[in-house]
């Protein structure tokens, strides 16, 4: 895994895509596309989703008609805020959403800290191009370990 950062002054900017900020009334569609998108991070419920609103957690999104196909997430923090997860749906990757997802975030981000984070998996080389093309720099790299859950008895 690698911790990619970025200080405010550093970013580039891409917003080639409408944004649309994310609401409770979308809690549902946000967990179905995590979850199905991310099944080896665990459940992702709408009440679970629904909570991280409430606790200032800003879900930003690009929308095609109704339907959610790309979105991120960040806590904005005055010392520094970390990006969340960024998904967008088969059949929509390659179109630039999550690079407009990442910089509308950057840009909420850097009005309130100087310090921007992404952790990004080392094996998922489109993400780390889009963290890199809007400013980020690697920073340190950890060893990730996954698991598999066991089954209580």
């Amino acid at each position: 895994m690698i911790l990619m950062t970025m200080r405010r002054g550093e970013e580039q900017l891409y917003i080639k895509h409408p944004i649309t900020k994310l609401t409770p009334a979308e809690a549902q569609e946000i967990a179905s596309l995590l979850e199905e998108e991310f099944p080896e991070w665990g459940e992702f419920t709408q009440e679970h989703i629904r909570e991280r609103m409430k606790g200032n957690v800003l879900f930003l999104g690009v929308k095609e008609g109704e339907k959610v196909v790309s979105l991120g997430n960040t806590r904005i923090l005055d010392f520094g805020s970390n990006i969340g997860m960024v998904v967008t749906r088969k059949g929509y990757r390659g179109t630039g959403y999550a690079t407009s997802i990442v910089s509308a975030l950057l840009k909420e981000i850097l009005r309130e800290s100087k310090l921007a984070l992404i952790h990004v998996l080392s094996d998922n080389p489109s993400a780390i191009r889009v963290y890199t093309k809007v400013g980020f720099k690697p920073y340190r790299t950890y060893t990730f370990i996954r698991g598999e859950r066991i089954a209580e008895k």
